[in-house]
């Protein structure tokens, strides 16, 4: 058994703010960036949002306010907004964070990305926008970064299942079980680098992780196999990897002490394109079975893909997919 990540949690390029094209930004906001910094001189800027639920995460500088300053970090849906305020004589933090997840939006604020203080939220339909606004001094904006939620979920496990979370020195954070849907998901206070313990039902420790980075939103799998794929040297994890040519090898190993059997091998192809895969680069099909993988052994697998001609070229997304 084994525990993979099968997807990041992070939905944008990080530092967005820096690195988007100018007309991203909606509003009568002045402002300027520099490749480290976002500055908003005065007045709001705005950017639309398409995520469903989503968390926030931004550092900026830490600023004392004066009786006519005022920083605004918001969701909107147009006509309602919902964020975090600084105002004079308040509390002044270092980072800031919204989430919007199971239709509330909540704020929270902390000097050190660590320990959270809790502002206040509100049920709120699907923001359209997030917004920024800047009175009197300048709201200097250092890192931005959107991900899928403020949890870590971990799939394919028995209900009732008791999932403890550690970090990398063996300290306990928190536990939580996995649900009917065969999920468990554990909210993160901030990213961490650790590991997770798995007890059954009468409270016995039967699986430890390798070392893990949990990040916010990053969704894991359990696998009763411990194989893995390679394309031209490279070890192919869940990130996207882009192939050179329409007909590319990929290697598979089994990284385990045993010998599997009857491994099935699918394409998941979302798209219009034709994509194969074969085991001598002759007999292509959607999906092969492996008979038999030795411990260490390695097996060539051969992908073939022709292009929809019907449609533009465009590059598309497919998996493959083991069980």
């Amino acid at each position: 058994m084994q525990l993979v990540k099968v997807e990041d949690g992070l939905l944008e390029l990080e530092n967005f703010l820096t690195t988007s094209p100018i007309e991203d930004f909606l509003g009568n906001g002045e402002y300027h960036r520099t490749p480290e910094k976002f500055i908003l001189r005065s007045g709001e800027v705005e950017r639309k949002i398409k995520h469903e639920e989503l968390l926030i995460v931004v550092e900026k500088e830490l600023t004392e306010l004066g009786p006519d300053d005022r920083f605004e970090f918001y969701l909107s849906d147009g006509k309602n907004k919902s964020g975090i305020e600084e105002i004079y004589n308040t509390e002044y933090a270092k980072y800031w964070k919204l989430i919007y997840y199971d239709g509330y939006i909540q704020g929270y604020k902390s000097n050190d990305s660590f320990n959270w203080s809790n502002v206040g939220g509100i049920r709120a339909d699907n923001p359209l926008y997030q917004g920024f606004k800047a009175e009197g001094k300048e709201l200097i904006i250092n890192d931005y970064r959107v991900y899928r939620s403020p949890y870590i979920t971990i799939q394919n496990f028995y209900p009732g299942t008791l999932v403890k979370l550690f970090d990398a020195e063996g300290n306990f954070i928190k536990e939580r079980k996995f649900e009917d849907n065969h999920e468990c998901n554990i909210f993160l206070d901030y990213p961490i680098a650790g590991y997770v313990e798995l007890y059954d039902q009468l409270g016995e420790l039967f699986y430890k992780s390798n070392p893990i980075f949990f990040n916010y939103g990053d969704v894991f799998m359990f696998t009763e196999y411990n194989l893995q794929l390679f394309y031209k040297g490279q070890l192919l994890t869940h990130k996207t990897t882009t192939l050179y040519s329409l007909l590319e090898t990929l290697v598979l190993k089994n990284n385990s002490e045993e010998t599997y059997k009857d491994i099935e091998i699918t394409i998941n192809n979302p798209n219009s394109d034709d994509i194969k895969i074969s085991l001598d680069n002759e007999d292509f099909a959607e999906s092969i079975v492996i008979n038999e993988i030795n411990a260490g052994e390695e097996i060539e697998l051969y992908v073939r893909i022709i292009k929809d001609k019907t449609k533009l070229f465009r590059m598309n997304d497919f998996t493959l997919e083991i069980s």
